[in-house]
């Protein structure tokens, strides 16, 4: 998330919060934590994403121009 900052950050103790195996943790406010930055940033990337993908089209498209 460089260059972005989350409007909420959620910080971790790992001398306190065990992540046993994928998917738990032992701390369930840090399990919501993690899942509202994560909402955050799927949120900013679906708001945003598409603009770069039409800037990366028109990227294409003016090379295939230059290259005729």
């Amino acid at each position: 998330l460089r260059g972005w900052p989350t409007p909420f950050g959620a910080a971790v103790n790992t001398l306190e919060t065990r992540f046993e195996t994928a998917g738990t943790c032992s701390d369930p406010r840090v399990v919501e934590q993690l899942r509202t930055v994560g909402q955050q940033a799927s949120n900013f990337a679906l708001a945003f994403g598409s603009h770069r993908a039409d800037a990366l089209h028109d990227v294409g498209r003016d090379v295939a121009l230059a290259q005729r």
